[in-house]
């Protein structure tokens, strides 16, 4: 199996190549807060459309950036401060230290992370929104929406770092097919499901989604 860097801040030079150009939020308007997600039993995309449903459950080796508290249930605009403040946190890390190893284990009931972190089970009806991360694109992010008898934030982003970014595409792939899941039996107990979104597209179609609608915006 191929293994990490032992250093915590090698993975942070994955970044989109000069033809994908990483866009940033413009907090003084709302041209980048209009979001095309796609939902898990739609893609859209060329790329999304060709990929076969991956059976589950299957298993990510991972490094984990840890949460950090999100301002809204979906949304790329909603997930890029808190996967900033990680990486960031993930840069800081003293020479030596790494991040904790774990792996993800995505079924139809959530998505389980064992391994050097406390295990914990992030239950897909608690997912509300999954994508890999358009800037580093190792990274794959979600956000947990708290029961409403625990303590802390509303929302919470959660970040992994993959082996590969093919890897972070294959767990985005994963939960979609939880989602799919967790919709049917849902579907079956007669219940209306709540919105699941996992965007399928590739981090280089989000940022070039987000450019078009800044120039229109701006023309």
């Amino acid at each position: 199996m191929k293994k990490f860097s032992s250093s915590a801040s090698a993975w942070v030079s994955s970044r989109p190549n000069s033809t994908s150009t990483p866009i940033v939020p413009n907090n003084n308007n709302n041209n980048y807060a209009k979001d095309v997600d796609v939902m898990a039993s739609t893609p859209t995309s060329r790329t999304a459309a060709a990929e076969p449903a991956p059976s589950l459950p299957q298993s990510f080796s991972v490094k984990c950036l840890g949460w950090r508290e999100s301002r809204g249930l979906w949304g790329v605009k909603h997930t890029r401060a808190p996967v900033d403040a990680m990486v960031a946190s993930a840069r800081a890390l003293p020479a030596g230290q790494s991040l904790p190893r774990a792996t993800l284990h995505v079924s139809a009931e959530g998505v389980s992370v064992d391994g050097d972190v406390q295990s914990t089970m992030l239950p897909i009806d608690c997912i509300s929104y999954g994508v890999q991360d358009l800037v580093y694109t190792r990274v794959f992010c979600c956000v947990l929406v708290s029961r409403s008898d625990a303590p802390g934030p509303p929302f919470r982003c959660h970040a992994f770092v993959c082996e590969s970014r093919a890897a972070a595409r294959g767990l985005t792939y994963a939960l979609a097919a939880a989602f799919q899941e967790y919709s049917r039996a849902v579907k079956l107990k007669q219940a209306a499901p709540a919105p699941r979104v996992v965007d399928l597209r590739t981090p280089e179609d989000i940022a070039a989604e987000m450019l078009s609608h800044c120039q229109d915006s701006e023309a």
